[in-house]
């Protein structure tokens, strides 16, 4: 089995005869797909999890150990994952998605349930119990439609009755044709979450009582408050949700993959989840969602890819295509993965193959890539174009001494509909293009991972099996105190640090006058591709093994994404054309001497080239 073969997201959709499923996975195998996702989705015309269901499984099952084909599980009865197809919500309000809700009083909270009452007391409030007069009041509404993933019991009843009821049927295939479980878009409330297992979370980690303070998360001051409670959001669900499955899958000796919701920017993602990172961390194959015909912001690709150079992970999966539309083109298609690939994404999932696409089934976010469609019979060429380019991207070592921070701490103290915050993802966002444009490759730096693998060796700041010889701060509010520390130490070396926004004054969320005072030392660049061009050439590195120019005025190339690895004897260098309107006339330098060979699959070809001096 080649691991870096596209998987087909297929839809299981319809009546799921037997010999029809069993002519459609050998159909994926003739077309030069690695394998497929096994993917309940509406339109199902049998028992999710039932006898049928897995008869139909088994059929595959025996197509794919012939073919050579790897089968992966998806553990939802559509999306999201996590209510085991209504068996968990349908336990009862202890296991269902909760919201928070402030009200002047008991009477408007209504049917809702009471959680705490608050008193003023000065500038702020003081709880007292619930049958004395109150200024506000605080309760949770109950959504019977989805599950509480901050509770522990409410992903243990998931498991059993999702995962273990795959192992109890197809046991036998995990770890050999079964690699492993998709989980899809899990996530808790965006704007006001709660969770009755907060309260006992919140002591352990906090060292106060949530309830006595609750009123603060509705006080825009409360900055402090709010970071608690993201932190402690954040770590719960980590534990509680992605922790437990990563655990399960791999002591059933197969993987987790899937990828979370709100990816996209930080606005949302610490919202829904506390954050990606920490949970990709976790995730043995973690992976993201891409959507539509278009290049979204590199803050998606740039996220998954850093986790996957800095942990030494070996696939990064990408559901990719999905609402790219009927009158997507294969070279649009191409376009879209060599993108996802220039940041070390390496296994593409197609969005998706549909078992039929009778009366409404083909409205389900088009284009399909199955049986139905006219060029069906050469999609193989696509397959084979798309894993050779994963392949290749796949090869040697990141060549990246760029360490960009992440601001997702500095998000948890602002309320969710904050200007500021859309300021502290803008200038990351903004600071991850302008680099691209630059052509310097780069990684993220979370600092739960820098806490965890985060070191200074030398004059390089290192996490986990990636080293750093320059770290930028995009627009921060706060760092969390082991990073402060471990810029300290980095910068003490020589290290360089640079900011290209505000610089953080705040640590966990509380003023520093330390870090204000080690802040003030700390160059300021405007977040401008020029400021940053001038920063890393006076530098005297920069930070660039191999790059492209514009033929005809020698500038620094642009519109191009530019990925370059090193493996022994060889500098491996895969560029993307961000512009389809035009063509780039250009000069490739790479550092040192040597042979410049194109490789084109199995192919290579020698190109002419001189030595300068400095630089093929």
């Amino acid at each position: 089995m080649n691991p870096y073969r596209n998987l087909a997201f297929w839809s299981w959709n319809g009546d799921m005869n037997e010999q029809e499923v069993q002519l459609q996975a050998e159909d994926f195998a003739d077309k030069g797909y690695g394998g497929f996702f096994l993917h309940a989705r509406g339109g199902l015309a049998i028992p999710y999890l039932r006898e049928e269901w897995f008869r139909a499984a088994r059929r595959c099952l025996e197509v794919a150990e012939r073919r050579g084909l790897e089968v992966w599980l998806y553990d939802e009865d559509g999306w999201p994952s996590g209510f085991g197809g209504g068996a968990v919500n349908g336990l009862g309000e202890e296991f269902c998605i909760k919201r928070l809700i402030c009200c002047k009083s008991r009477k408007e909270l209504g049917s809702n349930r009471f959680l705490a009452s608050y008193r003023r007391a000065g500038e702020g409030y003081e709880r007292v119990a619930e049958d004395e007069a109150a200024d506000l009041v605080i309760g949770c509404a109950v959504d019977p439609n989805y599950v509480d993933l901050l509770n522990p019991r409410t992903v243990e009843k998931f498991i059993e009755c999702t995962h273990e009821v795959y192992f109890s049927r197809l046991g036998d295939q995990f770890g050999k044709t079964i690699k492993g479980i998709f989980t899809d878009e899990p996530q808790v409330f965006a704007e006001y979450p709660w969770s009755d297992a907060l309260p006992e979370a919140f002591a352990r980690n906090c060292g106060y009582d949530l309830l006595d303070e609750l009123w603060r998360f509705f006080d825009p001051r409360e900055a402090n408050f709010r970071y608690d409670f993201y932190r402690v959001l954040a770590a719960q669900f980590s534990e509680s949700y992605i922790g437990r499955l990563s655990d399960w899958c791999g002591a059933h000796d197969i993987v987790l993959t899937g990828h979370l919701a709100g990816e996209d920017g930080f606005t949302v993602s610490y919202r829904l989840s506390g954050g990606c990172m920490p949970n990709y961390a976790r995730m043995q194959v973690a992976g993201i969602d891409f959507l539509g015909r278009r290049l979204t912001s590199p803050v998606l690709p740039r996220q998954l890819g850093s986790v996957k150079n800095q942990l030494g992970k070996e696939l990064a999966v990408s559901e990719t295509f999905g609402c790219a539309g009927w009158n997507t083109s294969f070279a649009q298609l191409q376009w879209i993965w060599a993108y996802q690939a220039a940041f070390g994404l390496n296994k593409a999932c197609l969005h998706l193959s549909a078992y039929t696409i009778l009366g409404r089934r083909k409205r389900d976010y088009p284009m399909f890539y199955s049986y139905q469609e006219p060029w069906w019979e050469v999609f193989g060429a696509m397959n084979d174009r798309m894993g050779q380019i994963s392949e290749f991207v796949s090869r040697g070592e990141p060549c990246i001494s760029v360490l960009v921070l992440s601001p997702l701490t500095s998000c948890y103290g602002l309320a969710y509909d904050s200007p500021r915050i859309k300021e502290v993802s803008a200038s990351v966002r903004l600071l991850l293009e302008n680099l691209m444009d630059l052509q310097i490759d780069c990684d993220l730096g979370d600092e739960q991972l820098l806490a965890e693998s985060g070191r200074v060796e030398g004059n390089e700041l290192c996490v986990g099996r990636m080293r750093y010889s320059c770290v930028l701060l995009p627009e921060l509010i706060s760092l969390e105190r082991e990073t402060w520390s471990l810029l300290e130490r980095f910068h003490a070396v020589g290290g360089r640090i640079a900011s290209v926004g505000a610089l953080p004054e705040l640590v966990s969320w509380v003023q520093d006058g330390a870090l204000r005072a080690f802040a003030a030392g700390i160059p300021v660049l405007t977040n401008r591709r020029g400021v940053l061009q001038k920063y890393f050439d006076q530098c005297g590195d920069s930070c660039r093994t191999a790059y492209f120019t514009d033929r005809l005025d020698g500038e620094l190339a642009r519109g191009l994404a530019v990925r370059v690895c090193r493996e022994p004897g060889r500098i491996l260098v895969f560029a993307v054309n961000l512009n389809t309107e035009s063509r780039l006339i250009g000069r490739l330098h790479v550092c040192g001497r040597g042979t410049l060979i194109r490789l084109e699959g199995a192919r290579e070809w020698t190109l002419p080239a001189v030595w300068s001096g400095e630089e093929t």
